[in-house]
């Protein structure tokens, strides 16, 4: 049986992880700056497997309360380590927006377009799907947006929630193949919403 951990973060964690295929396309130089600068990132952790690291990610305060949530998640990840790393980003971006100890009302995250499994995690978080940017991972690698917000943030206007939750179903149905009906996964949102 495998042993789980989460660890602090630090920076020669983020040169261990090999990530899966499709964070591989993303050419991305993790170089020791930024490794760094990842490692002094709030909520910095490595999810350790059998004291090797499958996957590491934080937060990054962008200031004025807004924090970029990111993860790497190595290709020796193993199935079974899923449900905690999706639980422990849940609570450390729960604890973040929180209104009385929080220190954002805003983290955002985005995922190479057409890579399922990056929007399945996003909305997995609770994330909420806000567009697409063009060529943000390079000429032919766009990005979607996603993002959880305090509930005292002004809303968006009613067309572009709309809008915006036809997407996000689509996007959800199109990632999971069914493996979580679109109904169940919004009754879950609600009864953790309550």
């Amino acid at each position: 049986m495998k042993q789980f951990a989460f660890v602090p973060l630090e920076a020669c964690h983020v040169k261990q992880v090999r990530p899966q295929s499709a964070q591989q396309t993303v050419k991305i130089d993790l170089h020791d700056a930024l490794a760094a600068e990842l490692a002094a990132g709030r909520a910095a952790e490595t999810l350790l497997c059998d004291g090797f690291p499958v996957a590491c990610g934080g937060l990054l305060d962008e200031q004025a309360g807004r924090a970029k949530a990111w993860t790497l998640i190595g290709e020796a990840m193993p199935r079974a380590a899923w449900p905690a790393l999706v639980e422990r980003m849940r609570t450390e971006i729960g604890k973040a927006l929180d209104p009385d100890a929080g220190w954002a009302h805003r983290v955002w995250a985005e995922t190479v377009y057409d890579w399922a499994a990056g929007h399945k995690l996003l909305l997995h978080l609770g994330m909420e799907y806000e567009g697409l940017t063009r060529g943000t991972f390079g000429r032919d690698r766009h990005a979607a947006i996603y993002a959880r917000v305090r509930g005292d943030v002004a809303a968006l206007p009613i067309r572009v929630r709309c809008m915006n939750m036809t997407a996000e179903r689509c996007l959800w149905e199109d990632s999971l193949g069914g493996d979580v009906p679109w109904p169940v996964e919004q009754a879950m949102r609600e009864r953790r919403a309550a």
